[in-house]
């Protein structure tokens, strides 16, 4: 039979206390039960005298697509190990993905040591321009939305999200000036509305981590593809860090970048993408 142990410490701290993880920036969550070492960037988590921890890995979401009625960016992938036995006093190298550059590009990956490695969210598709052309959101964590044909047609699918990550972007809608470019996948659902060009929800963390981390607690949202100028104002994405979609209305509805530290994808509108944001790995553990 094995059991969980913890490396107990006898420096300055006298005999009994529990040498310290380190790594990342540091706090006491959920009325000091646990603490979480956040990470925003590569680094390096020491486990002290743990062994026993749960931890959150999102990478860097996709951009926007580049042109008019083009498709929100996919998510970051996001994958949340829990009660995973780690060894003592030992180094973990964690990297963190960056959101992608507009336009319609595929964020960068994240991993915590040598477990499953988390991908990038997909690029938004671009307007394709003619009466049947349409491009595919790219494929990631969460696959990026589809770009609009010019006329009459939708694309077959969005871009597909990687099994266990993320979900699927959403099919765009071609239809002259009321045209809309799909949302981009989330890590709880594919993008949604009745003309998918709505983002996907993403991971609610709220009970795990609390609110102070990510966009209330919450990550990877797929961003919001555009629409034609007979529809002004914004698509809202939901919670989770993903960028809002905007119009070829006239007015200031432009394109909303998707948050750091969440990995939600780039929003479309007003003819550009936005970037994605950047991913986080979140590490949290009972004291």
């Amino acid at each position: 039979m094995s059991f969980g142990y913890q490396v107990l410490g006898f420096g300055s701290g006298g005999a009994g206390e529990v040498v310290a993880a380190t790594g990342g920036t540091i706090s006491a969550i959920l009325s000091s039960t646990y603490n979480m070492h956040v990470f925003t960037s590569g680094g390096t988590f020491n486990t002290g005298g743990y062994t026993t921890f749960d931890f959150l890995v999102v990478a860097g979401g996709g951009s926007g697509g580049p042109n008019a009625y083009a498709g929100g960016g996919g998510a970051g992938g996001a994958i949340y190990f829990t009660s995973e036995t780690l060894t003592a006093a030992t180094d973990y190298t964690v990297v963190v993905g960056a959101g992608a550059d507009p336009q319609g590009i595929t964020g960068s990956d994240s991993r915590f040591g040598s477990y499953t490695l988390v991908k990038g969210g997909g690029g938004g598709g671009a307007y394709g321009g003619g009466h049947s052309s349409w491009t595919r959101g790219l494929t990631g964590g969460s696959g990026g939305g589809s770009g609009a044909g010019s006329w009459s047609y939708s694309g077959s699918s969005g871009g597909y999200g990687t099994a266990d990550q993320g979900n699927n972007g959403g099919a765009a809608w071609g239809q002259g000036d009321s045209s809309y470019g799909g949302g981009g996948g989330g890590k709880g659902g594919a993008a949604t509305g009745s003309y998918g060009n709505i983002g996907g929800t993403g991971f609610d963390g709220t009970l795990i981590f609390g609110t102070g981390v990510g966009d209330s607690g919450h990550f990877a949202s797929g961003g919001s593809g555009s629409k034609g100028s007979n529809h002004a104002g914004v698509v809202t994405s939901p919670i989770g860090g993903g960028g809002n979609g905007g119009s070829m209305a006239g007015g200031s509805t432009l394109a909303q970048a998707g948050a750091d530290g969440t990995g939600g994808g780039g929003g479309n509108g007003q003819g550009a993408g936005s970037d994605g944001g950047d991913g986080i790995v979140i590490v949290r553990y009972a004291l």
